[in-house]
């Protein structure tokens, strides 16, 4: 079984229709093509992917004092993400 950031690569490489190995954890998401609209598509695939809800407000409240701007920052966002839900 592919690793979280393996599986991220993946579903980034799907949304924005690039080849996986272009995209490493210091790609800047906004200079492989990330959008607001791209970026809602992205976490309907993290549900799918991983099972979690990331709401719109949860994750724009998260963004004012941390800021994404790379995947390797996305991946550990979305790591949190997970180990969060395994505790509840």
């Amino acid at each position: 079984m592919e690793n979280i950031s393996d599986r991220i690569k993946t579903i980034l490489a799907d949304e924005l229709e690039l080849d996986v190995s272009d995209i490493n954890d210091d790609a800047k998401l906004v200079n492989l093509g990330l959008d607001s609209l791209t970026f809602l598509e992205l976490l309907a695939g993290f549900k799918e992917e991983f099972n979690i809800n990331i709401a719109v407000n949860d994750i724009s409240e998260y963004l004012k004092d941390n800021p994404i701007h790379t995947v390797g920052e996305l991946t550990g966002y979305v790591q949190n993400v997970l180990s969060n839900e395994v505790k509840k």
